[in-house]
This record gives structure tokens, sequence and C-alpha cells, in this order.
């Protein structure tokens, strides 16, 4: 969803255009940023194995 935009932009930059920074830049850092605390809150709320049983 965000990055084909962005690989369209990184493209149009190696062809020598300068286009504006694009909005899904910004969004695709927040999208990163959100998977991230996820991926975090996920692990610290996974309970510990207890030895074994």
């Amino acid at each position: 969803m965000i990055r084909p935009g962005l690989n369209h932009r990184s493209d149009r930059i190696r062809a020598g255009e300068g286009p504006p920074r694009p909005r899904a830049h910004f969004l695709h850092i927040a999208a990163e940023a959100v998977k991230v605390l996820a991926l975090l809150a996920l692990g610290v709320s996974t309970p510990k194995p207890r030895g074994r049983p």
C-alpha cells in the first residue's frame, strides 16, 4: 500500500527528477513506529515459561 508509491518516487529520483517528498513517506515512518511499538507490547505481555513441566 505505502511502499509502491515510495518505490515509484525512488525510480523518478534515479532518473534525474527531483519530485517533492510525498505524504506516503511520513505514513511509512508512522506505520513502522506503530509496528515496533506493537511488537514491544506483545513481547512484554507474553508470559514467560516456568521451568519444565
